[in-house]
Order: C-alpha cells, then structure tokens, then sequence
C-alpha cells in the first residue's frame, strides 16, 4: 500500500449538507455504454440515481450542487439527450419529480436557492486560470468565499466538469466530496493503491455461503484474480471510462480523486453512486454526521456486491 497522500483543506468554517434523491431510476442500460472493459455477469449498470445536494453557507446562503434529471426527459432534456434515449428503448428512465418539487415538499422553497451549480459546463463558467487555491491536486474555487464549501476543478467527462468540497464539521473537519460525474461505478474509483482491498471484506457484501467463505480465505484475490483475467492489474480499479470529451485526462482526474477517497475525513459521492441507498439520511434531514454514523466504513466496498455473478467460488 503506497503512503496516504495529504489532501489539506485550510481551516474554516462548515456548511450545512443535505442529500437529495432526485428520484431519477435509470435501468437497462449497457455496463459498456459508461465503462470499460466488459465484465462477464454484469451486462447492465445497476439501476441509477442522481443525487442533488443541497449546501448552505455559514451566513444562510443556498447553493444546489446538480439538478439531477427532471421530469419527462424525453420532452425536457436536449434534443441529443432526448434522442440518444429514443435509440435505446432497452433503457427505461423514470422521474417522479423534479429537484425544485421535492425542495418544496419540505419547506424549502426555490426562490430561497441563490445559486445551482451544474457539474458539467455552466451559464457562469468558473475561472480556475486566476484561482491560486489549491486544495490536495485540484484547483479549486471558494464558492461562498467562507470556507465552507468549494468548487474543483475536474476534467475530462465534459467540458468544464466540476467537483464540489464541503466542509461537514470543525474540530475535527470532516468533508463530503460531491464527485459528480466523475465516475460512474464505484470500481471506476477503488481499489486504489492507497486503499487496497481490506483483510475482512466479506463483512461488506451480500454474498452466497460459498462465496463468502472463499473471501474470508483470500478476501482480495478472488477480485483481483477476475482484474487480471479481464487485462487489468489485480490492484487496479476494475473499469475506465467509456465516454468522456478527453478520456484520458478522466482517467488522470479519476486518480487524483483516489487521493481524496483515500482520506478518513472525506466522503466521496459521485453523481450516480448507488451504495448510498439504506445507509445514508436523505433531505431534508442533513448529511454532516455522516463520519459519526459510519457511512464511509457502509458503503466504501458495497458497490462490490455487484461483482458476484463475475466470482469464481
């Protein structure tokens, strides 16, 4: 295991963080559309989610990181968007609500958010080129100008894509990473060569018997063994991106990132990460004890569970 990297954050002041399901349900569609190389077993993605978050500054100001997807995308989203979902009528897409309903379900009311940050290019484009922050390797941008809460700079999904840090507690700080999309998967990110396989990861999966006895023998080879038979380092993440405006430079922003997962004090989140349901408190309770309540420790190694028609007992 390599040295954990320093991800340093200066001193400031926590935001407030709550997690919406923006109750987006993507199912069908193919795991190649989004990553490579296939993996035998696991034709489709999990059914996806988006989650919005809702930040609130140390003065009062509110901020939505993401808008998720909103209601009738066929007639909503753009005209590529909308067609590339037409060609695809294996993928069913479902929204309930949009963001701004669900907000004002709970008292919230859109005319109380000051600002919506897209994770892909914005209306208002942040200038990274003039911001001498740095936070760990990204540039980054105090949004509210208090500490609480920054934008970072993440290419190579899209043009402009951004990454939100907010502070969740001081003394000590605690941070939630809203990786956007970043990746898509949690073998996109992990594992990493800071954090390689735990020595009990059975405890983290929902396997048969005969499986889980297998990796409570050897808890990480059995991974790494189906890595290695697809082309991979056994200690590698098990995908890379399938799509990307500038794919390679989404796999150098997808290592960096590790650098941030790999951080006892940072919760990492990426757009559609699907570990997070039956763990988390959703909006319009608030995320800031997440470090308290274990959530980091619940999902680190969850998305593995989607692995186990690729397992060999």
């Amino acid at each position: 295991m390599a040295e954990r990297p320093r991800f340093d954050v200066p001193d400031s002041k926590a935001a407030k963080v709550s997690i919406i399901d923006s109750s987006l349900r993507l199912s069908g569609m193919p795991l190649t559309h989004l990553m490579k190389p296939a993996m035998e077993g696991l034709d489709a993605m999990p059914t996806l989610t988006t989650w919005s978050f809702l930040v609130e500054s140390s003065s009062g100001k509110k901020a939505l990181f993401d808008l998720g997807v909103p209601k009738e995308p066929l007639k909503n989203f753009s005209p590529k968007d909308a067609d590339t979902i037409r060609r695809n009528s294996n993928w069913d897409v479902h929204v309930s609500k949009n963001v701004a309903d669900i907000l004002a379900e709970n008292n919230v009311q859109p005319s109380e958010i000051d600002s919506v940050i897209w994770r892909g290019r914005a209306l208002r484009e942040i200038d990274f080129e003039h911001q001498p922050l740095q936070i760990g390797p990204f540039r980054a941008f105090d949004f509210f100008g208090d500490g609480s809460f920054y934008l970072l700079d993440t290419p190579g999904h899209d043009i402009g894509h951004l990454a939100g840090l907010a502070r969740t507690t001081t003394s000590p700080d605690t941070f939630i990473f809203m990786g956007g999309d970043l990746c898509h998967h949690g073998g996109e990110l992990r594992p990493s060569k800071y954090l390689p396989y735990p020595s009990n990861l059975s405890e983290h999966l929902s396997l048969s018997d005969s499986l889980r006895l297998h990796l409570s023998q050897c808890p990480g080879s059995a991974f790494g063994d189906m890595n290695v038979e697809r082309g991979r380092a056994a200690g590698e993440t098990f995908f890379d991106p399938a799509i990307g405006c500038d794919k390679e430079l989404a796999i150098k922003t997808i290592k960096e990132a590790q650098k941030a997962d790999a951080q006892d004090n940072v919760f990492f989140v990426f757009a559609h990460d699907t570990t997070m349901f039956g763990v988390i408190d959703m909006f319009p309770k608030q995320a800031n004890d997440w470090k308290k309540k274990g959530w980091k420790e619940k999902t680190f190694w969850k998305f593995l569970n989607d692995f186990a028609a690729a397992l060999k007992p």
